[in-house]
């Protein structure tokens, strides 16, 4: 079954209200999306949203890169998925934003090609997970709000909360913590993620002052580049360390796992360039006996929805994902799935499950679609 048209949109989807981050605020999420259409009008759809600052190229640089790409997926056939995909490596190698897009939306449409989801497709020849535990982002500033979000996550089924931390001094982040523990209890996990935002130095104290509050792990606390402060600190560390921003693109994978540079890696789809090379990092990663934890970089549905499907493939043992964020959008592309009880359910639907609504798109939609066809 051959490709035989692309479409490419611009997009920016706002969100309810800015992130904080250890690397500023996040206020909106703007990329292109990718529309493949075979020959016999089945579509598969995959996003690009690069965040600037967490590894991947500008959305200027995504939609060329991807209008370049889909006139060479022209004609060929989905059935050769591998071989498409090392060609895009090969084309594309510093712009995993674009290669995660082209991916999701292969992989998309090779599912619906076979009437199955995407995770079925992933995890053969093993059956997937139907629901997958994630974690709640609870990202207020001051610490009894963020207490009180965390108070009502716990209550509304989740057992991990995971908090931003790095963006401010250590003895305001140090209450902020401490306010979540008291009102989560001792049950519920809490992980953080400080963007890289502290020197080595700065980790060290970090560590010390927040092990006592039993936190499960500690995302990218050192800029990306840093992976020998990263391995240090990982093989010293009271909490577990999981290198994030460090992964992205893809290109220190070989370094973070020689370097014993963490004990848990932060699998972003978007920022990793796609469904295949997650799982190969995933598969590894298990190998190493190193976690896995399958987050959303702030996705829309589309992207959230791939990231679930690869989530519901893993193996275990298995660590709550980072997709419960489809809430935080103010315009979407489409219905994000939303979560029960803490869990999100893998939808019945062939492919990854959800595609653009037109009024969806009308809203986000920066211009004209560009048409590209054989």
């Amino acid at each position: 079954m051959k490709i035989a048209r692309a479409e490419l949109t611009r997009v920016r989807l706002r969100l309810r209200a800015p992130i904080a981050t250890a690397r500023g605020p996040i206020d909106s999420r703007e990329g292109t999306l990718l529309a493949l259409t075979t020959e016999s009008g089945l579509v598969g759809h995959g996003e690009a949203l690069p965040l600037a600052g967490f590894g991947s190229e500008s959305p200027d640089r995504t939609s060329e890169t991807l209008s370049g790409l889909a006139r060479v997926l022209l004609g060929r056939e989905i059935e050769e998925i591998d071989a498409l995909l090392d060609l895009v490596e090969v084309l594309a190698p510093d712009a995993p934003a674009a290669r995660a897009a082209v991916d999701v939306a292969l992989f998309d449409l090779a599912a619906r090609a076979q009437g199955i989801g995407v995770a079925a497709m992933l995890a053969r020849p093993e059956r997937p997970r139907t629901r997958i535990e994630v974690n709640a982002l609870v990202y207020a500033e001051q610490p009894e709000i963020v207490a009180r979000e965390a108070s009502a996550a716990v209550a509304e089924g989740y057992r991990t909360v995971k908090i931003k931390v790095g963006a401010h001094a250590l003895e305001f982040d140090e209450a902020r913590v401490a306010a979540v523990r008291e009102a989560v209890g001792s049950e519920a996990r809490i992980r953080l993620d400080a963007n890289g935002g502290w020197k080595e130095r700065e980790a060290e104290e970090a560590i010390a002052r927040l092990a006592p509050y039993r936190i499960e792990l500690l995302e990218q606390p050192v800029e990306a580049r840093d992976l020998g402060g990263l391995a240090r600190l990982s093989a010293g560390s009271a909490i577990p360390i999981a290198a994030d921003e460090a992964l992205a693109g893809g290109h220190a994978v070989d370094e973070i796992f020689a370097r014993n540079a963490a004990s848990v890696l932060v699998l972003k789809p978007a920022a990793l360039g796609g469904l295949r090379a997650s799982q190969r990092i995933a598969a590894r990663a298990r190998a190493t006996g190193w976690g896995v934890v399958v987050t959303s970089a702030l996705d829309s549905a589309v992207g959230l929805a791939a990231a679930l499907q690869l989530a519901a493939a893993l193996p275990g043992p298995h660590l709550a994902a980072g997709l419960a964020t489809g809430a935080l959008l103010d315009q979407d592309l489409a219905k994000a799935p939303s979560p029960i009880n803490g869990t999100l359910s893998a939808p019945d639907e062939p492919g990854i499950g959800v595609a653009p609504q037109r009024e969806g798109l009308a809203r986000c939609a920066l211009g004209s679609a560009e048409e590209i066809s054989a």
